[in-house]
């Protein structure tokens, strides 16, 4: 599944069927597009986690914001983070920065409106989240814990190894590469062209160290709001937790 506002082929197929809804709206319409190819044949940054959170509440019988209460900000702490904008009043209306867009020509921002509803249809498990940089740290903390086997984190240490192992297949690494390449300026800009990648459960992993950077193994992902998650490696250098 693709992101259908970042890709021309599923916007033409949305204006040829007379769709209007799009991924920004927090629906189930807005998620449902065609699939790019058969399932585990190539890679592709869409709505996958979306559904994922579908899914949860389906099963669970719960909506994703009491789930996650109840399995991961509550157990850490993060009093800050929530999915509705609107949810935490003055408290976070004067903390939240605003959506910014870079004029290509000039290079100077300008402020744009939040493309998200404040109240969403749908919460989006892919990227519905608002959080203070605090409660970001948590979730990193919890998973260094996890994955130094410390306990007390909210992943078992399998888990979180598991997270950062590459995943692809070859034919789905071309696919990736292919995507990259392309978009290198808006995707991946923090690794030189042609740095060999691979995706884990949650990021891109680089595959050759990235002098200065970032070292070999390292996950990033920034998404469409490019917000970025950095690795445990980093993070855990960055804390001084451990040694370079």
């Amino acid at each position: 599944m693709g992101t259908d506002v970042a890709d021309p082929e599923l916007m033409k197929w949305s204006i040829s069927v007379g769709r209007t809804a799009t991924c920004l709206d927090n629906t189930l319409e807005g998620w449902t597009v065609p699939l790019r190819f058969v399932p585990g044949d190539g890679w592709y940054y869409g709505g996958a986690i979306d559904w994922a959170g579908v899914a949860i509440e389906r099963i669970t019988g719960m909506k994703l914001d009491s789930y996650l209460y109840e399995n991961v900000l509550r157990p850490l702490g993060m009093a800050d983070t929530t999915f509705y904008r609107d949810a935490l009043g003055d408290k976070m209306a004067n903390r939240t920065a605003p959506c910014s867009m870079r004029n290509v020509l000039t290079g100077e921002l300008s402020v744009v409106p939040t493309p998200y509803p404040a109240e969403p249809p749908v919460l989006s498990a892919g990227g519905g989240l608002y959080m203070t940089a605090a409660d970001h740290a948590k979730v990193l903390q919890s998973l260094l814990k996890s994955s130094a086997g410390e306990g007390g984190g909210v992943l078992s240490e399998e888990t979180v190894h598991e997270m950062f192992r590459p995943q692809l297949k070859p034919s789905q690494r071309a696919i990736l590469k292919m995507v990259t390449d392309t978009f290198h300026d808006a995707m991946v800009y923090e690794f030189s062209p042609g740095m060999p990648l691979d995706h884990g459960i949650g990021g891109i992993i680089n595959m050759e160290d990235e002098p200065g950077k970032r070292r070999k193994g390292s996950m990033m992902w920034q998404g469409m709001c490019n917000g970025h998650w950095v690795s445990l490696l980093d993070v855990a250098c960055m804390a001084g937790l451990l040694t370079p």
